[in-house]
């Protein structure tokens, strides 16, 4: 099975390069990039999860915001591996995902990319060994400075989506994921991002978050505060994982980067929320995510981070608390 998965991506990536070959490519002054990442999540339904990754490209790229050396049309290449191991709750489980992709910058407005590799889960619980072939695409649109539209498309195990039991039935899942920000003025911006799963089982989930924010400083510091509101539906309602058949959570939210000196910033992130889930008492809760960082982004960048979020109703507390330290440098 796994020497099939590997032919199957040979064949990917074969025929992917003979469609890129011809292709213009990028001078030698675009800078390559690495970006390393270890992180932990520990919830109050005693998931606790442990996740390293790594990724590098030959080019540095981000359409929504470019480098200043990027050129205008641009071949990419890179790997990225991504190890996981916990529980959720019970036995351990693990994983592990090695994966290609090439990149092709069309115009400094238009940027797409394809990803295939290896998936393996590991289940102590269920004695079970898995691989999958994941895959997946994205296509950036930056028409002007006004609007960026991302379409990604995506095929994977779910046991990052779903707990606890996404790793104990070793669940896949179709992933389609658009999302836009508009902004029509300097100071108004409207952010609307969108996930739609179907899954093994047969489920569906949907997902949509908007929000709509002020600038009071649009420079250093950076400054927005604005509502927003989020959606979640699933088609049915699951016994063994969390599958809220309506949820519907809205308040005010704050955005804050700022300067603490030459070379550290600081990062904030706030939103508040009251929520409605189906026929359920109205609950409460908040996401907390503050972050320090030493360097810039056009060299080399370091940064800790981490993510509080808390939910209460009828008389129950849901938490999760995240910590991450990552590290992403240019050469």
């Amino acid at each position: 099975m796994l020497f099939k998965s590997y032919i199957n991506i040979a064949i990917i990536f074969s025929i992917s390069f003979l469609a890129f070959v011809m292709c213009p490519s990028s001078e030698a002054t675009e800078m390559r990039q690495g970006f390393g990442q270890i992180e932990n999540e520990k919830t109050s339904d005693d998931l606790d999860r442990t996740s390293v990754y790594l990724r590098w490209r030959n080019h540095r790229r981000e359409i929504s915001w470019p480098y200043e050396s990027e050129e205008d049309q641009a071949n990419d290449h890179g790997f990225s591996v991504g190890l996981h191991r916990g529980h959720a709750p019970g036995p351990d489980f693990s994983g592990q995902r090695i994966s290609g992709f090439i990149g092709k910058k069309i115009s400094p407005q238009v940027y797409f990319d394809f990803e295939a590799g290896i998936h393996h889960l590991r289940d102590d619980a269920q004695s079970l060994n898995k691989n999958i072939l994941a895959v997946g695409g994205n296509l950036n649109w930056r028409p002007n400075d006004k609007l960026y539209v991302e379409v990604g498309l995506h095929k994977d195990l779910s046991y990052l989506t779903l707990q606890p039991t996404g790793q104990a039935e070793s669940l896949t899942e179709l992933a389609c994921r658009p999302s836009l920000t508009y902004r029509p003025v300097e100071k108004l911006r409207l952010i609307n991002r969108n996930n739609f799963f179907w899954f093994s089982d047969g489920n569906r989930k949907k997902e949509s978050d908007i929000a709509l924010m002020y600038g009071l400083a649009t420079t250093t510091p950076w400054v927005w505060l604005g509502i927003g509101a989020s959606y979640i539906e699933f088609a049915r309602q699951a016994a063994n994982y969390y599958s809220p058949e309506k949820f519907f959570s809205w308040g005010p939210r704050l955005e804050a980067v700022g300067k603490i000196s030459e070379q550290i910033s600081g990062v904030l992130g706030l939103s508040l929320a009251d929520f409605q889930e189906g026929n359920l008492a109205r609950g409460k809760g908040h996401y907390v995510s503050a972050a320090v960082r030493y360097g810039d982004r056009s060299d080399s960048l370091f940064e800790f981070q981490t993510v509080q979020v808390r939910s209460a109703q009828n008389a129950r507390t849901w938490t999760s608390d995240i910590y991450s330290l990552s590290l992403m440098w240019s050469y």
